[in-house]
């Protein structure tokens, strides 16, 4: 009787103790923030506060305080300006330096997850904040985004941390029998000096990668079939930035001037229309890898080579050039160069004008890679 009696007064005694919290505990979870995007794959965030015994500021508790969600996963609509550069343009016009400059994205610092900015027209860059808002990607043309400065996986179904990847045929947990690449290496020697066609990406390509196989003074360059560029024509070189072009986002990516780095365009796909990519030659090509993934099922049978007409010549004596436009081409939709092999390809360049100049008017087109600007043309001097 004694001991039950003991056992009694001391479980009501122990009874509040048993109703409070063993040592550090974590409170509820907040509910979900804003979504850091409107569209494209936001992220938002819910927090948890640790209630803890200890006084000097530490705490037992186990896990983290913050947790992540994707939100927005749509995808946004085309033509949308891409989301870092957006932000580094909330810094156009503001005063740096006393100047007044207008901001593009750069991507060639080591953390991708900090917002760095170059001005046009600047052989700079600055850090205009030490995080990129959530949900801006770490890479060009990858699925991978920035959440609290730190790079996180993003799922092809758009979800943070999924393990579903896009395969290069861009078809989500894919295996890549969709599709079939297209690989190879424009190592074309003796190019005249200014724009040369090096190859035309048809319309489907998904999983884009064209690199300079060293860094060289050349440059890369995008058109249509009409002649209309989209990047670096009319030797207007431009810095690293993104291109809507040809229904898909395209990265171009190249060093700041004086900075040596091989030039690289990166892009998803799938493209909507042909896109020529030329080789802006100011010295001898190194090389140019290309890659990319079409769709299975083309057959070779019905290709033929189709061909614009001859520029007008680079001099008008002492044998100058000229160059057209020259492809592979079924029901005129233009097609890798591969499956006209069969056939003589047309040149693309040729000489002109091979008399000689005289004395009074002789001309030199000089490209000094160290004496023009990327928004100069070559200099014409007359002697």
């Amino acid at each position: 009787m004694n001991m039950l009696w003991y056992l009694s007064a001391l479980q009501l005694f122990l009874a509040p103790a048993l109703l409070l919290p063993n040592g550090d505990y974590w409170e509820e979870w907040s509910p979900y923030g804003e979504c850091s995007r409107s569209c494209g794959s936001g992220v938002t965030i819910r927090t948890r506060r640790c209630v803890s015994q200890r006084t000097d500021g530490g705490n037992n508790c186990v896990g983290p305080d913050k947790s992540y969600s994707s939100c927005n996963i749509q995808d946004c609509p085309e033509g949308s300006r891409d989301f870092r550069e957006e932000q580094c343009s909330q810094f156009d016009g503001s005063d740096f330096q006393g100047k007044h400059y207008k901001w593009l994205p750069y991507y060639g610092a080591d953390n991708l997850c900090e917002l760095n900015c170059m001005p046009r027209g600047e052989n700079f860059f600055y850090r205009h904040r030490a995080a990129v808002a959530d949900g801006t990607p770490c890479h060009p043309g990858r699925k991978d985004v920035c959440v609290d400065g730190v790079c996180k996986r993003l799922g092809c179904d758009n979800m943070l941390e999924s393990l579903q990847q896009d395969d290069p045929c861009l078809q989500c947990g894919g295996n890549g029998q969709s599709c079939y690449p297209v690989r190879s290496t424009f190592n074309m020697n003796n190019l005249p000096k200014g724009y040369n066609q090096m190859f035309i990406i048809p319309v489907g390509a998904t999983s884009i990668h064209i690199r300079e196989t060293v860094a060289t003074r050349n440059y890369l360059a995008i058109k249509n079939l009409r002649g209309e560029y989209y990047l670096n024509g009319h030797w207007v070189i431009e810095f690293s930035r993104a291109a809507p072009v040809a229904g898909t986002m395209l990265y171009y990516q190249r060093g700041a001037e004086g900075e040596m780095t091989p030039e690289t365009i990166i892009g998803r796909g799938p493209t909507t229309e042909p896109l020529v990519i030329e080789l802006i030659i100011q010295e001898h090509n190194q090389g140019v890898d290309y890659e990319y993934y079409l769709p299975n099922g083309r057959s070779r049978e019905g290709y033929y080579w189709s061909f614009g007409s001859w520029s007008s010549c680079s001099r008008e004596c002492g044998s100058g050039y000229q160059s057209r436009l020259v492809f592979c081409a079924i029901d005129n939709e233009a097609y890798p160069d591969y499956l006209c092999t069969a056939l003589p390809r047309p040149l693309t360049n040729r000489t002109c004008n091979p008399q000689t100049c005289p004395q009074t008017r002789r001309m030199a087109y000089l490209y000094q890679p160290n004496a023009w600007t990327p928004s100069e043309s070559p200099r014409t001097y007359v002697y």
